[in-house]
């Protein structure tokens, strides 16, 4: 048992003795610690602030009304009833407005809001037990303080999460997400096309026009690679990017697009040069059941080296180590 969860438990048997339930204020407490503590998170705080309104149906929806988190005991179909009013209302009708929509259909219905920096989220009661508008008054602004914590918290965990999913500079995957693919390629595809690619000359032109120049470099190489296959480039560092692409791809004719599009875009870039902007690669098709990624890359990375070798001949260039 971890730390985080017999901080749980011990929290969990504190409060189950604590007599307070009818506290508004205490049961957020508890929403709140659960939620950032606990494996299941929304679910936990959801059933937290069921205790208050005496319902088993809650559901939290996105800004586009999505349902990201629920407490149902008998899931009720309320997407489409929701969607159809909420635009209408003013944040602070919502109460009101649904006690009227919901009159006729003798379901007691609440919904308020809680808004983050970023987004807005909705929570749905449905058929709740609160009769005193005071006290329902102190469940929504307890619940709203205590879900903004959540919500915030939450938002933060996926921008990291992103930081670690994908590179800041080009937005490809990074190399934590190809750490975790080539542990297991076989989840992947049942074949791959498996490419190995760096840039020519980054360090001349980082060394004559200037990072921010060799920065452009690197995003429009990568945004160039992307569009030839999408969801399927990961970039280790520097200037090599990895492409993983499910079944037989024709590599060579993909990235002679790719190096034609990229070298018009750096010569708008960079007016009047005579620098060659391509991506040299090297790739290697086989099964993933009878190749490791490491034997993959080692393939790979050999043809990159003979592909180098034939671009510096054909093109006349002297073969740097440095790139």
């Amino acid at each position: 048992m971890t730390v985080k969860e017999r901080t749980y438990q011990e929290f969990m048997k504190r409060f189950d003795k604590d007599e307070h339930l009818d506290n508004p204020f205490v049961v957020c407490i508890k929403m709140m610690v659960s939620a950032l503590i606990s494996k299941d998170g929304f679910h936990t705080a959801l059933e937290a602030l069921s205790i208050c309104y005496m319902s088993e149906n809650i559901v939290v929806y996105n800004q586009d009304f999505k349902s990201i988190a629920s407490y149902q005991k008998y899931p009720t179909p309320l997407t489409n009833i929701v969607k159809a009013h909420v635009k209408k209302l003013n944040k602070t009708d919502f109460i009101d407005e649904f006690d009227k929509v919901f009159a006729g259909r003798q379901r007691r219905v609440l919904i308020y809001d809680v808004v983050t920096d970023k987004h807005t989220y909705y929570i749905v009661v449905l058929d709740y037990d609160i009769l005193d508008k005071e006290f329902k008054s102190d469940v929504i602004e307890s619940s709203r303080i205590a879900f903004y914590t959540i919500f915030d918290h939450f938002e933060l965990i996926k921008q990291l999460k992103s930081y670690s999913d994908y590179d800041a500079l080009t937005g490809v995957k990074s190399r934590f997400v190809y750490k975790k693919v080539s542990r297991n390629l076989t989840k992947l595809s049942p074949d791959v096309t498996f490419a190995v690619c760096d840039l020519l000359s980054l360090k001349r032109i980082n060394d004559n026009y200037g990072h921010p120049v060799g920065d452009t470099y690197l995003k429009h190489a990568a945004k160039c690679l992307e569009k030839q296959f999408p969801k399927c480039i990961y970039k280790l560092g520097g200037d090599e990017f990895i492409i993983i692409a499910p079944g037989k791809v024709d590599i060579e004719k993909k990235m002679k697009i790719a190096n034609d599009e990229l070298g018009k875009i750096m010569k708008r870039t960079i007016k009047k040069t005579k620098e060659v902007f391509y991506i040299n690669s090297g790739y290697h098709y086989g099964k993933t059941a009878e190749i490791s990624a490491e034997e993959f890359y080692k393939t790979a990375d050999a043809n990159l080296s003979e592909d180098k070798r034939h671009f510096y001949a054909t093109h006349n260039l002297m073969e740097r180590r440095t790139r």
